[in-house]
């Protein structure tokens, strides 16, 4: 079973799995999740629970670059990671 790292779209998700005064996260860029120590990110587990392989998101922000962005993108918006 392969292990996901916790990724939420905003505090509100977050907020649903972990307590902001027991647990501190920070602001990743969506080509951050590329860097991220685990192969698969889970988005917003407490609600949608939505898993992504690395693979995943390199083709979704080529989508993003390619059909809105063009070359060399910040990408589409951030996201907060919690540490284990």
């Amino acid at each position: 079973m392969l292990k996901a790292i916790p990724v939420f779209s905003d505090l509100d998700e977050f907020n649903k799995i972990y307590s902001q005064k027991e647990w501190g996260g920070w602001i990743w860029s969506p080509e951050d999740l590329l860097g991220a120590p685990n192969d698969i990110i889970c988005l917003n587990a407490g609600s949608l629970g939505f898993e992504m392989s690395k693979k995943m998101i390199r083709q979704m922000l080529d989508i993003y670059e390619k059909e809105f962005a063009g070359p060399k993108s910040d990408g589409a918006a951030d996201m907060v990671h919690q540490e284990e």
